[in-house]
This record gives structure tokens, C-alpha cells and sequence, in this order.
């Protein structure tokens, strides 16, 4: 686990299901355009511009 987008893998029991994956950086969401948070049905007042 070293990146954004990087899958989780388990070298024990631990509380996270199988498949998580790490969010990405500050930076990263920085970058994602506020229309495709639209596409995900992120509401409008937390996917605007700031």
C-alpha cells in the first residue's frame, strides 16, 4: 500500500474487508473535476469549487 488507488494486501487478520483500496491525496482530489463527483451522486454543495 503506497499509492492512491493501490489495493490493500493483508499479511494478517486485520478489521478491513479484502479489496480496499487507499484513497488518494489531498493533491489528487484536488485535481478531480467537480462534474464527476456529480456522476457519483456526490451532492452539489460537497462537489463544488472552493
Amino acid at each position: 500500500m503506497a499509492r492512491a488507488g493501490d489495493q490493500v494486501r493483508h499479511t494478517g487478520p486485520g478489521p478491513a474487508p479484502d479489496g480496499m483500496r487507499v484513497p488518494p491525496s489531498a493533491e489528487a482530489w484536488r485535481h478531480i473535476p467537480s462534474w464527476e463527483f456529480h456522476r457519483a451522486n456526490v451532492d452539489p454543495g460537497r462537489a463544488g469549487r472552493w
